[in-house]
């Protein structure tokens, strides 16, 4: 405690005898306390208008980066729930395939034995909610894109209905 007190006294004794020392000098100098007012408001009324135009910049750069960022995270958030709002909507078949594709990661499909699942698939790619890569001669890799992955993930109770109509448990 004697130490802070001893500290905070050096400072204010530091501080006296820097103020005494340039009152001392500026008299020496025949400077008067209202020549060294009339210069601080001069500086001031110069480069006060700058200053305050550079913190202001900076002041609304910051306000509207972080309601940028708000405004894309609440974009974000609608377009997922969106996405989830459809596929939940959506035909049986279509619905069917994207639930095999999030339990299976992926579907190898022939086109020409199984037209009706690529047909199913070909709708889902046009909607944005699977992916396909030709691995053959008229087959292809159908898998999950990310918009319906982060709709599945927002809402696992999408295929909740679909899945007790099918009688499935979790377990294939």
């Amino acid at each position: 405690m004697f130490e802070k007190v001893k500290s905070a006294l050096g400072a204010t004794t530091s501080a006296l005898t820097a103020l005494s020392a340039a009152v001392g000098i500026f008299a020496w100098m025949n400077i008067t306390p209202e020549m060294v007012g009339q210069a601080a408001y001069d500086t001031m009324r110069t480069w006060l208008p700058f200053v305050m135009f550079a913190l202001g910049a900076i002041f609304g750069a910051g306000v509207t980066y972080v309601a940028a960022v708000r405004k894309a995270g609440r974009y974000e958030t609608a377009r997922v729930e969106r996405n989830a709002a459809i596929i939940r909507n959506m035909d049986f078949k279509e619905k069917a395939a994207l639930l095999y594709l999030h339990e299976h990661g992926h579907r190898d499909v022939d086109e020409w034995e199984h037209e009706e699942m690529a047909q199913a698939f070909y709708n889902l790619s046009a909607m944005g909610y699977v992916e396909g890569d030709t691995i053959g001669p008229d087959k292809k890799r159908w898998t999950l894109s990310t918009a319906a992955m982060e709709a599945i993930d927002h809402d696992p109770a999408i295929f909740k209905a679909m899945e007790s109509e099918l009688g499935m448990t979790g377990r294939d």
